[in-house]
């Protein structure tokens, strides 16, 4: 299909924009980047992927595609991630990625929900429930699909002002309105009909939307509506709401700013990024080289090439190339220890019947032997295939960009597993071909000598900017992550018997420190505000979650999980056929139990949690109840949707259907 990779090894399929598979860790490849005609950003990285994307190809989240007709779903509320300590992100930041709401300072807090086929909402202070709309679907309650209409819904920071859809209909993009809620019974702001992405100004004075399928641009400051274009395909637009950068559908790209005419960036393919001001752009041009255009200073084209890991806005950062996939001799990786041992002949041995033996005991013996020869002989057999085998090492070359020079650091990078923005720092493991040290005895026979690469022992190394640290070298590494303001870094590995050893290190101004064994036995791990959360299966497949060598529960279910501030929420003691469990919380010393009967719940901006128990399948409803930290309070009955708080300045509406 278009716009995919096959992965060589396995046959699975990707959107091309994936480096590495997921199934079995193979680099993928280099495809052609698609044409970006509508984005959005991923709810849980917030990196800005295609709108019909299935999974963030940053973070690996699943994402919800618009166009599927879909009700109102069980269990009524959206069970916060995926995943309670998801598989780390391959490459570490998103490009083009707006601030957060309330970044820098408290945001408010609130909840929106769905009740009688409306949005509601409600500040975690007063918990007073505020109906918003008055026929969210004109197309009729039985169309609406709950979840896609809660994604919209944008709240400042101070909580004065909310931005929310109503009386929308089947069609291109939303109906969107602007409510006043430090004003009792204000009535609406109408913004405009048929939005299908917009960008709200931090304070919500103004907002830059597209609207319709002929991609019309339109900045409104709630007084005047001004017409910025037509034929937009891709927008960022600035912090304070005055500045917006697009890319029309001819391939030009502009920077306008409120009152002033419209500046020609160049001819583009892709905003890669665009700085918070705006006042910053780097973007690929129709010769697939990346330039760098800046207010008042023109453009430049910048010395590199690939795939950018990450850049900042200064324009330093990572950038990777896909080498050609190298054909290396099994031989040059692994010792062989079973020289000597396959060097005579096997006997040859036919298989006992049990007609020429006069007793059973006899018999079972006799057929032991033979099976265990004919296991000997097939491992031997399996040996010498491996013995003139060869596999396509499939890596890249990893280079760091000081805004002026690229400077190469590895020519034979495995994966990228993420980077630290504020210290420019990335981890990422090499091939290290030189000391072999897995041995032929070691391999299981029959195994897929593609995925023999896995055990083969790799460097992992951590760059700050152009400084390369050795962490450690590991073989069969499961995951491995590093936090966001860099002081450390963690990974995941499995031993000769394996057995799942997890290690951390410090990074300090002098470079990464000697690792730790955190514990043995874990099956995953997430890093949360510097807090290392994993979790172990026991003997009786219950899931046990530590953090940092603490354990903090029992009976954990590990498919539901949530974290701000430091905080993390999971469910215990799980109901398969009633659909709930227990709520808790915890800060990585105790856990908190918060409620039992729990279906499901979200975290609030500020670190509450609201949750639905009390359930009816047949009804598509529950009670609501909001967890202030110290004790639980009822907000709402017959609730039939609660939402996850999109906490970006941008939003992609898209399309409606049922």
């Amino acid at each position: 299909m278009e716009n995919q990779k096959t992965c060589p090894s396995c046959g699975a399929t990707f959107p091309a924009e994936t480096k590495f598979c997921t199934c079995c860790g193979t680099r993928l490849p280099d495809a052609q980047q698609p044409e970006p005609v509508k984005m959005m950003f991923c709810f849980n990285c917030g990196a800005k992927i295609p709108a019909d994307a299935a999974v963030c190809p940053s973070c690996g989240t699943p994402q919800k595609l618009k166009n599927k007709r879909m009700r109102r779903q069980h269990p009524g509320l959206k069970r916060a991630v995926a995943a309670v300590l998801a598989v780390a992100a391959l490459a570490g930041c998103a490009l083009g990625v707006r601030t957060l709401i309330g970044k820098g300072g408290k945001t408010a807090d609130y909840i929106v929900y769905a009740k009688d086929g409306e949005l509601m909402y409600s500040s975690t202070k007063k918990l007073e429930p505020i109906q918003l709309t008055k026929r969210l679907c004109t197309d009729g309650r039985d169309n609406i699909d709950f979840e896609y209409f809660g994604d919209i819904v944008r709240v400042s920071s101070d909580g004065k002002k909310i931005l929310y859809p109503d009386r929308c209909a089947e069609g291109s993009g939303v109906t969107l309105y602007c409510r006043d809620l430090s004003r009792n019974n204000t009535e609406p702001v109408k913004i405009d009909t048929e939005i299908t992405e917009f960008y709200v100004a931090k304070d919500f004075s103004s907002v830059h939307y597209l609207k319709g399928d002929d991609g019309l641009l339109y900045r409104y400051d709630f007084k005047e509506k001004e017409k910025i274009a037509s034929g937009v395909q891709d927008i960022y637009a600035s912090e304070d709401g005055k500045t917006v950068v697009f890319r029309n559908d001819s391939g030009n790209a502009y920077y306008k700013r409120t009152g002033k005419d419209k500046e020609k960036i160049g001819r583009a393919d892709w905003l890669n990024q665009v700085s918070a001001d705006a006042s910053s752009v780097i973007y690929t041009g129709e010769d697939g080289a990346f330039y760098r255009w800046q207010k008042d200073a023109g453009r430049s084209k910048l010395p590199i090439e690939g795939y950018i890991e990450y850049l900042n806005t200064d324009g330093k950062g990572f950038i990777s190339n896909s080498n050609e996939p190298d054909v290396i001799s099994l031989t040059d990786l692994i010792v062989d220890d079973m020289v000597e041992t396959d060097a005579g002949e096997m006997p040859a041995m036919a298989e006992p019947h049990y007609s020429d033996y006069e007793n059973i005991s006899d018999y079972e013996k006799a057929y032991e032997e033979y099976a265990s020869q004919k296991e000997s002989s097939e491992a031997k057999e399996y040996r010498e295939y491996l013995r003139s085998a060869a596999v396509n090492a499939y890596s890249s070359t990893l280079f760091y960009f000081d805004g002026e020079q690229t400077i190469e650091l590895s020519d034979s990078v495995f994966n990228v597993w993420g980077s630290a923005e504020d210290e420019l720092g990335i981890l990422y493991t090499e091939y290290n071909t030189d000391d072999p040290t897995l041995k032929i005895s070691e391999i299981p026979t029959g195994r897929d000598t593609s995925s023999i690469l896995d055990d083969v022992k790799k460097e992992l190394v951590y760059a700050r900017g152009d400084q390369l640290y050795t962490v450690a070298e590991v073989g069969n590494l499961s995951r491995a992550g590093i936090s966001g303001d860099g002081t450390m870094l963690y990974y995941l590995y499995y031993d000769e018997d394996q057995v799942g050893d997890l290690m951390k290190a410090k990074i300090t101004s002098k470079g990464v420190e000697e690792p730790e064994l955190v514990d043995s036995d874990a099956a995953g791990a997430m890093c949360v505000r510097n807090q290392l959360y994993y979790y172990k299966f026991t003997e009786d497949d219950e899931v046990e979650l530590y953090c940092d060598g603490l354990l903090l529960d029992k009976d954990v279910n590990s498919r539901t999980a949530d974290d701000t501030h430091g905080k993390l929420a999971y469910f215990a003691d799980w109901n398969t056929n009633r659909d709930e469990g227990t709520l808790k919380l915890t800060d990585g010393k105790k856990s908190v139990k918060v409620s039992e009967d729990v279906s499901s719940f979200i975290m609030t901006p500020n670190g509450g949690l609201a949750y639905l128990t009390d359930y009816s399948r047949s009804r598509e409803e529950g009670t609501l109840y909001f967890y202030n930290g110290k004790k639980s309070v009822l907000l709402d009955s017959d609730v039939e949707y609660v939402y996850y708080p999109r906490t970006y300045y941008y939003c992609y509406c898209g399309h409606i259907g049922y």
